[in-house]
């Protein structure tokens, strides 16, 4: 009598787990679209209607007060306040964050996220802005001229994205008490340093750092809603045992608890351990 061995079916990588479709392209494609078409008209509507109004008034007393109260050092620190979303430094910060992240984590989900979120508020921005086309605040702008107009914010925006998209990914991966609060805490300090930097160099009306803020969570949100589509598919379309469990949740804390460490193949026919997070 002959027995057969069963053995366990052979997990594939992580990286091998590629979560987004042509289908869910298209369904990103279609929420950026729609976001900028919302955007655009209520760019419309502050340039056409809002202003002059009482409350952009106030706005504008606002811009005025800081003007006012402008010194060498404060002007100094504005600066540095600015550049912590300056285009090619927060791209290049992405970038390295997106190849730690593959590289520590193997997998692709932190990395298009944190990205994604970064690249969909740019689109937006530069499609709304270039449409609307509102002039800047009636003060003197520090930042001297520039190609794009006052909304939405495009640094609020961006620091809001790629900051803000990086403390998400903090709650993903963090399992203790005090990192799960630190690390948000020290995150959200940029984007504020960049919104009160930019209102103070006189580049924006506080309704356009607000536009810029809401556009960066918008494209925050638009990239988790795609992922977990895509986690959804994969589950769909792979057999349970295929993946480990990291490459199937955006939340590495709850696949820890299948265990402290865990076993799987990474398509060459080596064993890689992998386990939780230990931070």
């Amino acid at each position: 009598m002959t027995s057969v061995a069963q053995t366990k079916p052979e997990r594939r990588s992580s990286l091998r787990a590629w979560p987004l479709s042509k289908r869910l392209i298209k369904y990103f494609a279609g929420a950026v679209a729609a976001s900028i078409v919302v955007w655009t008209l209520v760019g419309f509507g502050i340039v056409n209607i809002y202003e002059g109004t009482w409350p952009h008034l106030q706005e504008t007393r606002v811009n005025v007060w800081l003007e006012s109260v402008r010194t060498p050092q404060l002007n100094g620190l504005s600066r540095w306040g600015t550049r912590f979303s300056d285009t090619p430094i927060v791209i290049g910060l992405a970038v390295l964050f997106s190849v730690a992240a593959v590289i520590r984590w193997r997998r692709w989900l932190d990395a298009i996220f944190v990205f994604g979120s970064l690249a969909t508020q740019a689109a937006v921005f530069l499609v709304v802005t270039l449409l609307v086309n509102r002039d800047r605040p009636s003060v003197e702008q520090l930042d001297g001229s520039l190609p794009t107009a006052s909304f939405p914010s495009g640094h609020a925006g961006a620091a809001t994205a790629f900051y803000g998209s990086l403390i998400v990914v903090s709650l993903w991966h963090f399992r203790k008490p005090l990192l799960r609060w630190l690390v948000p805490a020290m995150l959200v300090l940029f984007p504020i340093s960049v919104i009160v930097s930019r209102l103070y160099r006189g580049m924006h009306y506080p309704s356009d750092i607000a536009a810029g803020v809401a556009n960066g969570l918008i494209s925050i949100a638009v990239m988790g809603w795609v992922l977990r589509m895509g986690l959804d598919d994969l589950r769909d379309r792979s057999d349970a045992d295929e993946f480990p469990p990291e490459a199937l949740t955006l939340d590495m804390t709850e696949s820890a608890h299948n265990g402290p460490e865990r076993e799987f193949r990474d398509g060459v026919g080596s064993s890689i351990p992998v386990g939780p997070p230990t931070f």
